[in-house]
């Protein structure tokens, strides 16, 4: 629980660094990475509430079956909304402003891996801890992504990279999404 708290602040400033970040530089890559994040916070949320709905004695895999089921369609849900958020702006493209895309995207890295080092202590394996991780993970991977994303927009002036990065993080993350849909319905079949 300890752990969840301290990854669900950090993710609260990833958010807050991420959204000023978007704004100022006109990035979707940065939108949809704080919208990832946000997401990270309702499944911490959740995470948090089946951690304590099972130490009071409910059925452990039924309430970490459901916490996975509530991840992984959050993920979904994510992935859809930038992808047509992509897909509106290839007929209007924006500005965006590189250094403040490679600098807020190189912060949400640092914090995105201080926050899988966090969860990686833990010696939990379940699917809700799973969830978590992979939700920490993708935004890990989604930064860095943004990073490369920023230097080339820097490099080329070709701000439509901005537009291809997002859809592509948006289809990665719908492969997750299935992944732990199929994790939560094994821990579903596996209850108590």
């Amino acid at each position: 629980m300890k752990r969840y708290w301290f990854v669900f602040s950090i993710s609260l400033l990833i958010l807050a660094i991420e959204i000023r970040g978007g704004f100022s530089a006109g990035s979707l890559a940065l939108f949809s990475d704080a919208g990832h994040v946000f997401s990270d916070l309702l499944s911490l949320t959740v995470a948090i509430i089946i951690e304590a709905m099972v130490r009071r004695g409910g059925s452990i895999h039924k309430w970490r079956s459901r916490g996975g089921y509530v991840s992984a369609t959050l993920l979904f849900i994510v992935a859809l909304g930038i992808i047509f958020e992509a897909i509106s702006r290839f007929h209007e493209p924006h500005h965006v402003t590189s250094w403040i895309v490679i600098c807020a995207a190189t912060l949400g890295a640092g914090l995105n891996w201080l926050q899988h080092r966090i969860l990686e202590s833990s010696t939990a394996r379940h699917v809700t801890h799973k969830g978590i991780s992979l939700h920490v993970l993708s935004d890990l991977w989604q930064s860095i992504a943004v990073i490369v994303t920023g230097i080339l927009i820097a490099i080329t002036g070709f701000t439509i990279l901005d537009l291809l990065v997002s859809i592509a993080i948006a289809v990665v993350f719908i492969g997750w999404s299935f992944k732990l849909l199929g994790d939560s319905t094994a821990e579903a079949e596996a209850r108590d």
